[in-house]
């Protein structure tokens, strides 16, 4: 896999020193400064993972990772040509893969084993992806498909999510050697060694675009894709392309000490809570930052500044900083879960454990791997072997440990409601499938105007029975399925995830795109579809978005005379409006209302309790909206409102996690399969009731 620049051999035996590719002779050593740097950016992250407001934006800090990553990438890769005329793969990835890989499974595999002290089943099921994912650096990819969002609610985060940076770097570190050997090839050809920094700045540009276009449509793909994160790694290519063509650039001219003692305050500063910016803005800025204090450090590294950052105790914290990115984000995930600190106190712990665990790491194990003379003479077996350990710790090592039926200690809430008398108090049967009930989402067809018959999943010679609204409606599929099966009837659905059934009730948290299909699946497809299909009962079912929990701003309306009303407001308009355009042609309309609400992850619960009823929880007042539905009712008499309280909870307003043998919830508010078919029968009787 060595790839030769230019082939200047005249024998088998003899190969010709290459013509010098650069101007000046290419010189690289070590830059105890930029350790410092590092130093100060795994901080900045330990500060903002650990919550401390002041540094709500601490996470700049992989910022400047990603800057450093390509300048001493590529400074080192074109020392190397420059050197040999040649950049040998092997020897690279060999190297990347001691440096990297040793560490990282370790911590994974270690962090898989803690968990089984602290955390449930049924979520550590759910951490199986996230924990493969890292070990094969895909892990921001894993976390784009999820829809994971990394500034949200950390009270459950994955012990993972760290990883996706880690990722994003090895996947530039796979291609852009490659992609270097091209252009150093081209650019011997062409005799024109400008071309780097131009090609390099071209794909910076291409990727600043990539996280413009995608921070206004999925601001969770542009903080974790690839191609919209590029930009900073491969701005470090640049000024390293840079300083190697002009490398009188890194001169002192006299205001480098005061350019890089700048660039460190305004780093510091840009993490702070002062600065109002939202995750891309303070990515420009801190990639502008990271560059210009790498140029000051590289112009004078004597400032003061430099000087600082050159400090022993500092530069041997930057050394370690891989370690202590590894490390922090478990210690943080497990010391949340024992224990209710202050986030000062917590990054005080954080701190100290993290370093000392990276310090052992890079002491007993990265120090070792890495400088072993005996694993130097093979460099791709040892790239392979470090790939194949991955794997195989992926495949084989950790989903058996997070598997593991071994409980966490818990704190049992049955004292809470004794009045239930022996309800609830036997023990949580064992074999229930929780990675099933985790992903228990029922199926569901699509149709359009072109093919309205592919909304039909039962066809009866009955009532035409239809079910319209989010996952919330998914869930009772199951329910309407089992009636219509049993009652002869016909039973359609129009089903759009985090789409309420009213028209004009947008989710600003969703993706533009996925914004436009809750307008096509509800407005358009009320209007030119339903009528195609020509239901006798149209059912809506939504998640309740104005009760507990409920995030503001979160719902708006499409229509600006509605932006000044509160959300129950908003509700109460669009749901006359929508019932209003349904209930044409004397279709009768079925508000199902929305259902009890868990504060907590009551599978996750389930999985980690020894008896039932520490997963019980109290039902909260029903949201607004609730009785909104109800005065809808009152007020016209095709409409008619089910009531499933008493229904998911026996003993209201206690609910208990299992019913019948039954487990009742897959999370806080969505019910499993099996218990919404087991409502089939009381759902269907009162709304035929009604009619």
């Amino acid at each position: 896999m060595t790839t030769h620049l230019e082939p200047t051999t005249t024998s088998t035996e003899s190969i010709a020193t290459p013509r010098p590719l650069f101007p000046h002779p290419v010189e690289w050593s070590h830059r105890p400064a930029l350790d410092g740097t590092r130093a100060l950016a795994v901080y900045l992250v330990l500060a903002f993972h650990a919550g401390v407001t002041a540094f709500e934006g601490g996470f700049i800090g992989v910022d400047v990772f990603f800057v450093l990553s390509g300048y001493l990438m590529t400074n080192v890769l074109l020392a190397e040509a420059d050197r040999t005329g040649t950049i040998r793969l092997r020897r690279f990835y060999a190297r990347r893969a001691r440096r990297l890989l040793p560490a990282a499974v370790v911590t994974i595999i270690a962090t898989a084993a803690l968990l089984l002290l602290v955390v449930p089943l049924a979520e550590r099921l759910r951490l199986i992806d996230d924990a493969q994912a890292s070990l094969l650096y895909v892990a921001n990819w894993e976390y784009v498909l999820s829809a994971t969002d990394y500034f949200a609610s950390e009270d459950a985060a994955s012990p993972f999510l760290h990883f996706w940076s880690l990722s994003l770097e090895e996947q530039y570190y796979v291609f852009f050697p490659l992609l270097l050997i091209g252009m150093l090839a081209v650019a011997r050809r062409l005799g024109r060694v400008t071309i780097l920094p131009i090609v390099l700045g071209g794909l910076a540009l291409a990727s600043v675009g990539a996280q413009l276009y995608w921070q206004s449509r999925d601001p969770i793909r542009a903080y974790y894709g690839t191609d919209a994160r590029l930009y900073q790694i491969l701005a470090g290519a640049v000024l390293a392309t840079v300083f190697v063509l002009r490398p009188h650039l890194r001169r002192d001219r006299g205001f480098h000490g005061l350019m890089a003692a700048a660039s460190v305050v305004g780093l510091v500063f840009l993490s702070t809570s002062i600065v109002g910016l939202d995750p891309s803005g303070r990515g420009f800025l801190a990639t502008a930052g990271s560059l210009l204090l790498i140029a000051g450090l590289e112009g004078d590294d004597r400032s003061p500044a430099g000087s600082v950052l050159q400090l022993p105790s500092l530069t041997y914290l930057g050394a370690i900083s891989y370690g202590t990115y590894l490390w922090h984000w478990p210690v943080i995930v497990v010391l949340r879960r024992l224990l209710e600190l202050e986030p000062w106190v917590l990054l005080a712990l954080v701190v100290p454990l993290s370093t000392g665990l990276a310090a052992l790491s890079y002491q007993l194990l990265e120090t070792p791997i890495r400088r072993s003379r005996r694993l130097d003479p093979r460099p791709l077996l040892m790239a392979l072997g470090g790939l194949a350990i991955s794997v195989i710790a992926a495949f084989v090592i950790v989903p058996p440990i997070l598997q593991s039926e071994a409980r966490p200690q818990t704190t049992s809430e049955a004292a809470t409601f004794a009045g239930v008398g022996d309800l609830g108090s036997e023990p949580v049967p064992t074999g229930i499938d929780y990675r099933a009930l985790a992903g228990d989402r029922p199926p569901f067809p699509t149709c359009g105007v072109d093919d309205p018959e592919q909304c039909t999943i039962v066809d009866g010679a009955g009532a035409h029975v239809l079910l319209v609204g989010d996952s919330h409606a998914r869930m009772m599929i199951p329910t309407f399925q089992r009636a219509a099966e049993d009652n002869g009837l016909t039973f359609s659905v129009n089903v759009t995830p985090s789409c309420t059934w009213q028209i004009g009730l947008q989710n600003t948290l969703r993706p533009i795109e996925e914004r436009a299909r809750c307008e096509a699946s509800r407005a358009a497809w009320y209007r030119d579809t339903l009528p195609q299909l020509d239901p006798d009962v149209v059912v809506f079912v939504s998640l309740a978005r104005d009760g507990e929990g409920a995030t503001p701003g979160q719902m708006v309306p499409d229509d600006e005379t509605l932006q000044d009303l509160t959300l129950p407001e908003m509700i109460e308009v669009l749901s006359a409006r929508t019932v209003e355009l349904v209930a044409a042609e004397g279709r009768r309309i079925v508000i199902v209302e929305p259902v009890p609400r868990a504060s907590f992850n009551v599978l996750d619960c389930l999985s980690g309790a020894r008896v039932v009823i520490d997963c019980a929880f109290a039902v909260d007042p029903g949201p607004p909206s609730e009785q909104i539905y109800r005065d809808l009712a009152a007020a016209e008499q095709t409409v008619t409102t089910v009531d499933l309280d008493r229904l998911l909870c026996p003993d209201h307003p206690i609910c208990l996690p299992i019913i019948d043998d039954i487990v009742v919830r897959r999370d806080g508010s969505h019910i499993t399969s099996a218990f919404a078919e087991s409502l089939a029968d009381p759902v269907w009787a009162a709304i035929d009731q009604s009619q």
